[in-house]
C-alpha cells in the first residue's frame, strides 16, 4: 500500500500554471506569422506580446480589462511567460485597432478554425455555420457602444459564428440595439472567402 508524505518547500507556485501550456501551444501555432501585419504597431514594445497578454488574461478568468492586472501580481508566471502588461496598456492597445483590423483578425480566426476542422474531422464533406447574437448587459459607469436593447436594458451585442462542431469562425462586438441579421451577409462572405477553393466547398456543398 502506497503512502503519501507532505513536506514544505521554499518555492513560489502559481495558480495560473495552465497558461504555460497555452503559451507553448501558441508558440507552435502560426499566430505570430499571421498576425504580424494586422496588429497595431505601438512603439518599441511587441504588439504580439500584448495580444498574448490579453489572451492569457481572459483564459485565466478576467471578465474585463481591469482584471488583467492580476497577471502582473504573479511573479512566477512572469518568469515563465514573460512580461505582463497593465490594464491601461492593454486598453490603449485595443483602442488602437481599426475596424478593418478587427475584420482581418476574424478572417485569421476563420482560416485557423477551418484548418483545425480539417485535422479533427477529415471525413467531413459539408459545413454548417450557425450565426447567433447575445445581449451582454453592462453595469460599469464608463461604457462605450452601449445602447438600450429591445428587452429594456443597456447592453452590448456580440455576434458569433460557429460550425456544427463548435469551432468559432467569427466574433464581433456591436452596439446593444443591433439585430442579429445586421451585417450577416458580409460576415458570411468574409468567412467563405477564407476557405480553401480546392476543397469540396468549391462545389457549393454548404
Amino acid at each position: 500500500m502506497k503512502t503519501s508524505k507532505i513536506s514544505s518547500v521554499h518555492k513560489n507556485f502559481s495558480a495560473f500554471g495552465g497558461l504555460i501550456v497555452l503559451d507553448n501551444l501558441i508558440a507552435k501555432s502560426s499566430w505570430k506569422l499571421e498576425l504580424q501585419d494586422i496588429l497595431p504597431k505601438q512603439g518599441s514594445e511587441s504588439s504580439f506580446r500584448k495580444f498574448k497578454n490579453i489572451v492569457f488574461g481572459f483564459a485565466a478568468g478576467a471578465s474585463c480589462l481591469d482584471d488583467l492586472d492580476m497577471l502582473k501580481r504573479d511573479p512566477v508566471l512572469e518568469q515563465k511567460i514573460g512580461k505582463s502588461y497593465s490594464a491601461k496598456s492593454c486598453g490603449d492597445f485595443l483602442r488602437a485597432f481599426s475596424k478593418t483590423q478587427c475584420k482581418e483578425l476574424n478572417q485569421v480566426l476563420a482560416r485557423q478554425s477551418f484548418s483545425y476542422r480539417q485535422e479533427l474531422f477529415p471525413e467531413s464533406k459539408s459545413i454548417t455555420l450557425d450565426i447567433d447574437s447575445t445581449k451582454n448587459r453592462q453595469y460599469a459607469q464608463k461604457m462605450e457602444g452601449v445602447c438600450m436593447s429591445y428587452q429594456g436594458y443597456e447592453c452590448l451585442d456580440s455576434l458569433h459564428v460557429f460550425d456544427e462542431h463548435g469551432l468559432p469562425y467569427w466574433h464581433d462586438v456591436r452596439p446593444g440595439n443591433t439585430h442579429t441579421s445586421s451585417g450577416c451577409l458580409e460576415t458570411l462572405h468574409r468567412i467563405w472567402s477564407q476557405l480553401p477553393k480546392n476543397s469540396y466547398y468549391k462545389k457549393g456543398h454548404y
